[in-house]
């Protein structure tokens, strides 16, 4: 049976076959259907892809396909191939390049026309081209460490981390520890624990890829624990520091800024004379029968020796003086480890500290302390003014602490105050005590012999005061406080509140300074001494009178960099009662500085009160300069400051370089403006002439040769048939097709009205 035909076939027909034979077609009217056809189709990359678009129809059903509007058949340069009625469309070794697209597939029958768009883009299994570590495919303990996975496919493919360490898988999520971004894994701050392999998988739709990256740790020094060890004077001791760890291991000990390095000991010291079962014996006092070994600190008293992953640093004959903590450091590339022994020398008890003279108030609380030098720990006894104390947990108490003990009374009253004796006794030898005085802390004695008027300054006063050190202990001052106040303000009401009051600090010193005086004034000034038990009376008053202004200070604290372009700050000098006006800047160039000989280059700046820097980048490269700074007031000038300046290499030549540089910058945009600015004027000629700007500075320039071409286009045209020369004149009358060829291809096509 054929498409849109039926036919009936009677084989070896008979008499009874005779009669009227009806063909009946009937048609259903229904539309082809498209079944569950993917509109978006991903074949592999490289291999034949199949684009299926399932139809339903009648007998009379064709599929046809199309791709970016072109009409596919079988075979061609692509070598199509159609199965199943045309209802698969097979792509040999699909291209994306040659391939992705939209392909329609249309179905039509007598009373339908479909058609479907199947956007088809070929995909690429993932494969891993990069995985590598940041320092091969080790770590180093402490440090980040980086593994970089780089995957191609199509979609891009996504990443994940894999953890396998002893048999257990863990997925690698983003933390504090652990950083992910676009397949690089960053692992934060390594620890032994972090060794082991780390996979990275690369999914994308069609597929994964995994590789493996087994990461190794590179370890810091582990040291095993030493024993703190207690010997006796005269005793011989050796200290065993046993380390471990990756690499090249360097290892020392440490006492008191000492330090002592081994060397390696010989393969006989290694084998018999230091091996691990033979440790334990070393970190005791050790015997007059010693091996000595190769040793690499040659002293009567100390000895060190070296061997695989130990080291021994023998003390002979050990007093007080080599008691302590001592450091057993080992290092390599990853870092240092360290452990500590702390060796105590038996001795008798011997107070090195004490808190000497305190005060207190009654009815406050006092503290005493005394500090031993004991192996062992001592005994203490405290004795006040009235015996010995016992403590009782509310008026006395004692705290002790190794070798310091200190002893708290509360709500001291008048029998606590005096001598006390701390004694601190071990068992070895005698023991040891110290005398403390506790004193009671009564007001200060009112300051005497004040004395302010001896010398004169123009905005500044200098008082000094007898004997105030030499009060008794208990009325010696914390602050003493001055009270200044202009004389022609002292005879006022309220005389308190018009003085102005300074506070120092009393450390045993006499002499006090106050800045920021009026010039040509006369003040009255008093003291009061004050302390934790009250104030003094104010002392009897004394005088300070300022002179004139005088002329500043020299400038201070002047700071200068001639790294590159020299540079120079200071700060304000005090300005002796007259404004500082100005500042003198006085440069000469010295060409041999220890001779001090100055050469032709002299320069003097004037700068304002304002200014307290400068740039002197003007100065010449590789120079040494003088420079004195004056400080000026309308009083006059204070003396140079001077400093010695080096100019390095980059003074004058590179400022040079930098103004070529912004002169070119500069000319660059004004030709820039220019060439804008011709653009918009273009622009404006071309919509009110229908011509550019340009275009009629061309035309202008190369007007001759303009009209000889067209005279000759007009010859041409004379000898040609009567409708040419009518649209001749039509043209002539027509100037805006009065176009020659040089200005077609200037101006772009141009259509020609008939």
């Amino acid at each position: 049976m054929k498409p849109l035909s039926a036919r009936l076939l009677f084989i070896k027909p008979t008499v009874e076959d005779s009669g009227t034979y009806k063909c009946v077609v009937n048609v259903s009217n229904e539309a082809a259907k498209f079944i569950d056809v993917e509109l978006e189709q991903h074949p592999e990359e490289g291999e034949d892809a199949e684009i299926v678009c399932r139809v339903h129809g009648d007998p009379s059903l064709e599929i046809f396909w199309q791709f970016e509007g072109k009409t596919i058949l079988e075979g061609g340069p692509r070598n199509y191939e159609f199965r199943d009625s045309n209802q698969i469309l097979i792509i040999p070794k699909y291209d994306s390049g040659l391939d992705d697209g939209q392909y329609t597939c249309s179905a039509a029958q007598f009373y339908s026309f479909e058609t479907i768009v199947i956007n088809v883009t070929g995909y690429a299994r993932p494969k891993i081209a990069i995985l590598d570590g940041s320092e091969a495919t080790y770590g180093v303990e402490g440090r980040d460490f980086v593994i970089r996975c780089q995957a191609v496919g199509k979609p891009k493919p996504h990443y994940q981390w894999i953890k396998y360490n002893d048999g257990d898988e863990e997925i690698i999520a983003p933390s504090e520890k652990y950083d992910l971004n676009d397949g690089t894994l960053i692992i934060r701050d390594l620890i032994p624990a972090d060794r082991g392999t780390y996979s990275c998988i690369a999914k994308n739709a069609l597929d994964e890829a995994r590789l493996d990256f087994n990461l190794t740790v590179f370890s810091k020094p582990r040291l095993k624990l030493m024993k703190n060890l207690t010997v006796t004077r005269g005793d011989t001791v050796r200290l065993v520091c046993e380390f471990s760890g990756d690499g090249y291991l360097k290892a020392k000990w440490l006492h008191l800024g000492q330090e002592w390095s081994g060397r390696p000991m010989n393969q006989t010291e290694r084998m018999f004379g230091f091996n691990s079962s033979s440790l334990n014996r070393y970190n005791t006092v050790a015997g007059n029968n010693l091996n000595t070994g190769n040793t690499a600190v040659e002293d009567s008293h100390v000895m060190v020796n070296e061997g695989n992953g130990i080291i021994i640093l023998t003390l002979t004959t050990v007093d007080e003086d080599d008691a302590g903590q001592y450091q057993c450091v080992a290092e390599n590339e990853a870092g240092t480890g360290q452990g500590s022994v702390f060796l105590s020398i038996i001795h008798a008890a011997r107070i090195v500290d004490h808190s000497g003279t305190k005060r207190a108030l009654k009815g406050g609380v006092a503290v005493i302390y005394c500090g031993a030098s004991a192996v062992p720990e001592p005994v203490w006894t405290w004795t006040g003014p009235s015996g010995i104390i016992h403590a009782d947990g509310s008026k006395y108490i004692f705290d002790t602490r190794t070798v310091t003990a200190t002893l708290t009374v509360r709500d001291v009253n008048q029998h606590d105050f005096g001598k006390y004796t701390c004694m601190a006794d071990n068992g070895i030898g005698p023991p040891d005590q110290a005398e403390l005085r506790l004193i009671e802390i009564l007001p200060p004695l009112t300051p005497t012999k004040l004395n302010c008027h001896e010398r004169g300054y123009p905005n500044f006063g200098i008082c000094t005061i007898g004997e105030l050190k030499n009060s008794p202990p208990g009325k010696l001052p914390l602050n003493i406080t001055f009270y200044l106040m202009p004389e022609d303000k002292t005879n006022r009401g309220n005389r308190e509140m018009d003085a102005m009051n300074i506070t120092f600090e009393f450390d045993g010193e006499h002499e006090f300074k106050f800045h920021h005086l009026e010039p040509r004034t006369r003040y009255e000034i008093r003291a009061q001494a004050i302390n934790e038990a009250g104030v003094s009376e104010l002392s009897a008053p004394d005088i300070i009178e300022t002179t004139d202004p005088w002329a500043p200070d020299a400038p201070t604290d002047i700071h200068y960099d001639c790294s590159k372009a020299c540079k120079m700050t200071w700060s304000e000098p005090n300005n002796r009662g007259s404004p500082i006006t100005a500042y003198k800047l006085i440069l000469k160039e010295i060409t041999h500085t220890e001779m001090k000989h100055y050469g032709a280059e002299s320069f003097e700046l004037d700068l304002g009160a304002d200014d307290l820097k400068v740039d002197l980048s003007f100065l010449k490269p590789l120079t040494t300069y003088e420079v004195k700074l004056i400080a000026v007031n309308d009083v006059g000038n204070s003396n140079a400051h001077s400093v010695m300046l080096n100019t390095s290499e980059y003074m004058e030549g590179g400022r040079h370089d930098d103004d070529d540089s912004s002169w070119l910058a500069i000319l660059l945009l004004i030709i820039l403006l220019f060439l804008l600015l011709a653009l918009i004027v273009d622009a404006m000629c071309c919509l009110k002439q229908h011509r550019g700007f340009l275009a009629l500075i061309c035309s202008t320039f190369f007007e001759f040769d303009q009209g000889n071409h067209a005279n000759k286009s007009k010859n041409g045209l004379q000898n040609d048939k009567t409708e040419n020369n009518r649209l001749l004149t039509d043209e002539r009358n027509n100037p805006l097709v009065d176009v020659n060829h040089g200005e077609r291809y200037r101006n772009g096509p141009h259509s020609t009205p008939v």
